[in-house]
């Protein structure tokens, strides 16, 4: 990770880098952990067209994630976390209520 020092020049108006140190001043992950790094998480199309296929029928968000990480072969196994699951299905979730509300009353939120 790059440390940088900036500062605001006020006679020219603009923000200036004073120092740059490009070295890491942590150890890296192992390999075996840069699955949980949020750089490297990521639901493929496939796990999201899996998880809307069960919440079609009601399937709990909890079971959904129980479920795919048995079929992975554990927890540490999937390419997400149980977060970026549940921040999925809520996002789904907005949409498809955005969607209802624009359908009803044609009011477009964002």
């Amino acid at each position: 990770m790059a440390k940088l020092k900036i500062y605001y020049d006020m006679q020219q108006s603009v923000w200036k880098v004073r120092t740059i140190v490009d070295e890491h001043n942590h150890e890296l992950a192992p390999a075996m952990f840069t699955n949980l790094l949020p750089s490297h998480r990521k639901m493929s199309e496939g796990d999201k067209a899996q998880v809307d296929s069960f919440k079609q029928f009601g399937i709990p968000t909890s079971k959904i994630m129980a479920y795919m990480a048995g079929q992975s072969g554990g927890y540490s196994m999937l390419q997400f976390t149980k977060r970026d699951l549940y921040n999925y299905v809520h996002g789904q979730w907005l949409a498809r209520d955005e969607r209802i509300i624009y359908t009803l009353f044609g009011i477009v939120f964002r």
